[in-house]
């Protein structure tokens, strides 16, 4: 035993002393949840998150990677293959899907991103026929893209741009990628422990 104040203190503690320790610990630990946690990263208690929706999603994912879509076509016309439009299709594209479908996961990373592949290599395509468009001063270059690809030889040209243009979106797009599919996992994780 010993003194605090003048007082004597107990080195050792009894059945009360233990009960008040557990109530604190009750109230303290909650507390601290609420302050190391971060409060959206997962539901309330009894609370369950809504099913994601993977069509409207889609619809999502579709909308975003236009944007990067058109912005790929523009910038083609200017003379520039820019990772930065493969890069936006694929950031917008997963910010849409995750805004219209409620939740990203693996599936929406996934549609997303074969979402805005898909998008890049049609957006090429407008690309290029504009060019051969403007070049032959025709309207039908669409209509006829494949056999006029094949007549003017220029297949090899539409691959090494499409190739280095998908490739520098996709390392663009690997940071955003990772971060989405970590924060599904830890996510989930949390989600396993509640």
């Amino acid at each position: 035993s010993y003194s605090v104040g003048g007082g004597p203190v107990s080195t050792y503690a009894s059945p009360s002393d233990i009960s008040n320790a557990d109530d604190f610990t009750k109230n303290f630990l909650p507390m601290i949840d609420k302050v190391v946690r971060d409060p959206s990263a997962a539901p309330a208690v009894g609370e369950v998150d809504a099913p994601i929706n993977h069509g409207l999603g889609l619809l999502g994912a579709i909308g975003g990677a236009a944007i990067g879509g058109i912005l790929w076509v523009v910038l083609y016309r200017a003379g520039y293959i820019a990772g930065l439009a493969g890069y936006l299709a694929v950031f917008l594209a997963m910010k849409s899907y995750e805004k219209l479908a409620g939740g990203l996961g693996r599936t929406g990373v996934i549609l997303s991103t074969l979402t805005a592949v898909a998008v890049i290599v049609l957006s090429n395509c407008v690309a290029l026929s504009w060019v051969i468009a403007d070049a032959l001063s025709e309207g039908y270059v669409l209509k006829n893209f494949s056999s006029m690809m094949d007549t003017l030889e220029l297949w090899p040209d539409f691959v090494f741009d499409l190739v280095i243009g998908l490739f520098l979106g996709v390392f663009a797009s690997i940071g955003p990628i990772g971060a989405a599919l970590r924060a599904e996992k830890a996510k989930k994780a949390l989600q396993d422990q509640l």
